[in-house]
């Protein structure tokens, strides 16, 4: 834990308690011998400051490392939090065309991952109301519905 401590003494002060808090959550989770080892690139956006609860669901899926522990897991809501998972699948390329996986843990992501695609061109065409209205629309479906029940 000295390490993880010298690291976030490292990061800007607005930050330094949400991680610690971050870090206290999931010590357990890190912990684990049951489940594949963090790569030092899932480490280091894991301890970013992109990262939100939809992000995070998508992380956990691929991972198969628990970083919701304490929280719903979610599908993304609005223009921000699109872009985190936006940005999330920059990173890791590879995990897009398991977006799928996402949608069976996590049923309102099932809709928003089947139409991912024009979803990211909205996104990148910085579309931002029309990018609102149509998670909206997919998480007012009854498949997007079905997570929230």
């Amino acid at each position: 834990m000295s390490l993880l401590r010298g690291v976030v003494d490292m990061l800007p002060a607005r930050v330094r308690r949400s991680t610690l808090v971050a870090l206290a959550l999931h010590v357990a989770e890190f912990r684990r011998t049951d489940a594949p080892a963090l790569t030092t690139q899932e480490y280091e956006w894991l301890i970013s400051e992109d990262t939100g609860i939809s992000s995070l669901t998508i992380f956990t899926v691929m991972t198969g490392r628990d970083m919701v522990r304490g929280f719903s897991k979610a599908a993304p809501r609005d223009f921000w939090d699109f872009g985190r998972c936006y940005r999330l699948l920059q990173r890791f390329p590879h995990w897009q065309v398991r977006l799928a996986e996402v949608g069976a843990v996590c049923p309102e992501w099932a809709p928003i991952a089947g139409d991912w695609d024009r979803l990211v061109s909205f996104y990148e065409a910085d579309q931002r109301d029309i990018l609102y209205i149509e998670l909206q629309r997919h998480l007012d479906s009854p498949v997007g519905r079905v997570g929230r029940s």
